[in-house]
Formats: C-alpha cells, sequence, structure tokens
C-alpha cells in the first residue's frame, strides 16, 4: 500500500480536525504540534 503524507494547515480548532483525521486513519501519528 502506498504511504500518504499530507500538510495540514488550519487556522483555528485545529487539534479538533487532527483528531479527526487520526481517528480516521490507521497508523496515523502527529510528527509536530
Amino acid at each position: 500500500m502506498q504511504k500518504i503524507a499530507p500538510f495540514l494547515w488550519f487556522d483555528g480548532k485545529a487539534e479538533e480536525a487532527i483528531n479527526s483525521f487520526t481517528s480516521i486513519f490507521k497508523n496515523s501519528k502527529i510528527i509536530r504540534k
């Protein structure tokens, strides 16, 4: 399976968005806060 490395930018509520993405994609991780 091909790896995906997205770059996400949020102006406000970023933590909520990231928690949503990491709950959807298996083996996802946050590499910088």
